[in-house]
Parts: C-alpha cells; sequence; structure tokens
C-alpha cells in the first residue's frame, strides 16, 4: 500500500525531532507543527530506530540480470548476430538458471545499442530508394526537427563542522542536489542555403502547437531559402504527431512533397548537427537563466552560415551508402 498523503520535507522532520530533543511530548509537538499526534509519532520512531530522518530507499523492481550474465548475452550476440530472441531466452536460462522472458533480452540488447531487423530493413530501404537523387535534389529539402535544451542551476552552501550521525540537526544545511530548470522546446529547420525560421515553445510540443508551428513557419522558411517559387520538399521523421491526420492534410495540400525519414535514423536528418553544435555552446557558456538559454540559442542559431549548411545537406548521399555498406544488423529477429 502506497502513502495515504504527502510526504513531510525534510525541513519539518528535523523540526520534529528538535522539539523532541527538547523533552516536548507528541501531542505537544503535534500541535506546533500543526500534524497528527500518529504522523509525530512515526518520524520519532524511524528516528530512534536508524538515527537519521531520511526516507527509505525506494529501488523498485530489481533487476533481472545482473553484468556479468548482461555481459554473456552481449558476447552470444557478438559471436552469432543471427541468433534470435527466442534462442538467446533459451541459452541464457540454460547457462544462469534463471527464468526470463524474449522481452528482457530485447531490452538489454536495446540498452547496448543493437537495433532490431524491421528498423534496419526499414533504412536500409529508404537508403537504396533515395540514394539515386542527386545533390540538386537535396539542395530542395528543407530539414525540420526539434530539440529541447535546459539550463542547470546548482545551490550554494555553507559547510560547517559537526559530529558524527548528527546529520538530522535542525542546524545543519540541508544541501540540493543539481536539478534540471528552464526547460525548453525549440524547432527549427534548415535548407543547402542556410537556417529557416527558429521556434522557440514552453511547454512539450503536441499535435495542435505542431500544426501551428507548421502554418507559421513552413512557407515563411521556404520563401526565407529562396525555395517557394522553384519547389521544394519538406522532410520530418515518422514521431506521432507529425503523422497526425490533420498535419498530414495541411502538408499534403500547402506543401506538396514531403519526406519521412525512418525512426531512430538521426544520422539522416542534418539538423541532428545543428542541434549538437547549440548544445555544445549552452554548455560551454554555462547559462544560468531561461533569457540567458533564449538569447544564447538565438544569437548562434543567427551565425550559422551557409557554407555549414551546404556542406551538411551535400553530405546525404554519403550517409545513404553508409547505410547500405553497413553491415547487417547485430541481431537478428530481434
Amino acid at each position: 500500500m502506497g502513502p495515504r498523503g504527502v510526504e513531510l520535507s525534510s525541513e519539518l522532520k528535523a523540526q520534529i525531532i528538535q522539539h523532541y530533543k527538547d523533552k516536548k511530548s507528541v501531542r505537544v509537538i503535534a500541535r506546533l507543527v500543526h500534524k497528527c499526534p500518529a504522523t509525530v509519532q512515526k518520524v520519532i520512531e524511524r528516528y530512534r530506530d536508524s538515527g537519521s530522518i531520511r526516507n527509505k530507499a525506494r529501488p523498485g523492481r530489481p533487476r533481472k540480470f545482473d553484468e556479468r550474465e548482461h555481459h554473456l548475452i552481449l558476447q552470444k550476440v557478438q559471436r552469432n548476430a543471427k541468433m534470435s530472441a527466442l534462442q538467446l531466452q533459451e541459452e541464457v536460462e540454460c547457462e544462469t538458471g534463471k527464468l526470463c522472458n524474449t522481452e528482457t533480452i530485447r531490452r538489454v540488447l536495446y540498452s547496448a545499442g543493437y537495433i532490431g531487423p524491421l528498423i534496419h530493413r526499414k533504412r536500409v530501404e529508404f537508403a537504396k530508394t533515395h540514394l539515386q537523387h542527386d545533390l540538386n535534389y537535396w539542395r530542395t529539402v528543407i530539414f525540420s526537427s526539434e530539440c529541447q535544451f535546459q539550463t542547470y542551476q546548482t545551490a550554494q552552501h555553507v559547510t560547517q563542522w559537526r559530529r558524527v550521525s548528527t546529520e538530522s540537526d535542525a542546524t545543519n544545511p540541508l544541501f540540493a542536489s543539481k536539478q534540471p530548470d528552464n526547460l525548453i522546446t525549440l524547432w527549427g529547420c534548415m535548407a543547402a542555403k542556410g537556417v529557416g525560421q527558429l521556434v522557440i515553445c514552453d511547454t512539450q510540443m503536441n499535435r495542435d502547437k505542431y500544426l501551428k508551428i507548421l502554418q507559421e513557419n513552413v512557407l515563411a522558411s521556404a520563401s526565407k531559402l529562396g525555395l517557394l517559387s522553384s519547389g521544394y520538399v519538406f522532410q520530418q521523421d515518422n514521431d506521432c504527431k507529425y503523422r497526425t491526420g490533420v498535419v498530414r492534410d495541411w502538408l499534403i495540400y500547402k506543401v506538396g512533397k514531403v519526406l519521412y525519414t525512418p525512426s531512430q535514423s538521426s544520422d539522416l536528418n542534418p539538423m541532428e548537427q545543428i542541434w549538437g553544435h547549440l548544445d555544445f555552446m549552452v554548455q560551454q557558456s554555462a547559462v544560468q537563466s531561461e533569457k540567458q538559454l533564449r538569447s544564447l540559442l538565438v544569437n548562434e542559431w543567427q551565425q550559422i552560415t551557409s557554407p555549414v549548411t551546404e556542406a551538411l545537406v551535400t553530405s546525404m548521399p554519403k550517409r545513404l551508402q553508409a547505410i547500405i555498406d553497413s553491415d547487417l544488423p547485430k541481431a537478428k529477429n530481434i
């Protein structure tokens, strides 16, 4: 059974323990902190038993395999990449004596960077289909993508001398950990002639927000890049919100030509290199506020020149050829 109420803060627990050390009764402490006596009694009992006011760790469900058994599964795939998940399951159960599911085997392989045959087959088919296009075709493609950026703020503390096992004392500082803050979502597009529009969203991207971004920025970007009159192809990946009915209908009637890249194929979108550059600049600058983050991203976006985007776009044939020349998927029938 889970907790029936909101978890008490560390400051409130420290106050309860301090009152307890001052020889006050449970009922008096309950009136002072505005909590019921049963809650106060539980905090005091936990402090008596463990000497701390921290809650017990909640590790969740334990892992099925340890590091050695993970390494065993990866070794089997390296020796024979054509083994199915069912075959791996049978061999692992025999050698480790642990019952497992094929989904557990798949999760181990996915976490190690292995891909399944379906995704690999779609990537190869996409590469073979579009390798026939020359550079003039890729120069007419507007690549689009979205990415999230955030700042990190770390609280400053003053250290002090204290005795062992007195971390629960109310006079000791409470240390805060490094937590993410100021999360924003960016949508942008680019072509061989340069970058297009950049949109900063304060909330998570959804279907309606994405459709509004397309309506306000796709045609404007095509005009900015000089592709509106000559014709262009709009690229996006297979995200579920990109393939909804209203989005697809708008793209058909307003854009016409749309290029969908396969899932898990960030190497087929040059925009990922642009996001990587912006992320590097954010880390180097160590911005502390959302205003600074927005200003930095806009300035760096405007400084991206056409030679950079031209080099990224003209590398598309090499990217496609690399997929075709790559080895078979590391795990078959996963």
